[in-house]
């Protein structure tokens, strides 16, 4: 949203160049100038949050199971397809994603009361989603652990933005260091992990999926009798 602001305004300055070199920086030039940066810039962000917050939204209309009933970011479901999606993309045609794999140790919330653990990873939650970009997801799966997806992103990039995020986490709960840990996968580099961890979080079958099976029959039907049983 920032990045759309800051165009948008050097799109309006452009536009307005001849009056710049006509009547030089005055002050209702100025003015006009600073207020729609002002205005842009409030725009850029809003929406870039509101564009931020509505992809969970309209998933959890689509289907409930694709988002956790606590964190309301991404459930362990949406994740283990993402990450196969990713593997697939990155098998096929080199697209880089990686994984970080972001936990918060159980010393924090393992003695909590359910409702107070469940706020604690609310709030873990909200300010990972905030911090990322649009493209990239968020997925809680429980017990404290958090997936975050990096599309087009390799190892030197995941490394920047994994320790930027734990350490916003370390700041925003206000916890010790040492309690927030983020591991790093990338594609074409950890492919045997990434496709443990895709196995491990993919949904079961559901049971309406499952096609029932016809009985088997055993032993013969009475009417299936030899003549010397009766």
């Amino acid at each position: 949203g920032f990045i759309t602001a800051l165009i948008a305004i050097a799109i309006y300055v452009g536009m307005r160049y001849e009056v710049l070199v006509t009547e030089g920086l005055s002050v209702d030039v100025i003015t006009m100038i600073v207020s729609r940066a002002i205005a842009y810039t409030v725009i850029g962000l809003a929406g870039g949050e509101l564009a931020g917050r509505i992809k969970y939204v309209l998933t959890r209309v689509e289907r409930e199971t694709m988002i956790d009933p606590v964190t309301r970011v991404y459930s362990t479901r949406y994740a283990g397809r993402a990450i196969a999606s990713a593997i697939g993309q990155f098998r096929r045609y080199q697209t880089p994603c990686s994984i970080v794999l972001l936990t918060v140790s159980p010393k924090l919330w393992s003695e909590l009361k359910p409702a107070r653990m469940n706020s604690l990873m609310r709030k873990v939650a909200s300010y990972i989603r905030n911090d990322v970009r649009l493209v990239d997801d968020v997925a809680y799966r429980g017990s404290g652990g958090f997936i975050v997806i990096l599309p087009s992103t390799g190892a030197e990039g995941a490394a920047v933005a994994s320790e930027r995020l734990r350490k916003g986490v370390v700041a925003a709960i206000d916890s010790e260091d040492a309690a927030i840990t983020a591991r790093i996968l990338t594609c074409g580099i950890d492919d045997e992990a990434l496709d443990e961890l895709a196995a491990a979080l993919a949904p079961s079958p559901d049971p309406e999926d499952i096609e029932p099976r016809a009985p088997q029959q055993t032993g013969r039907r009475a009417t299936d009798r030899q003549p010397d049983d009766a």
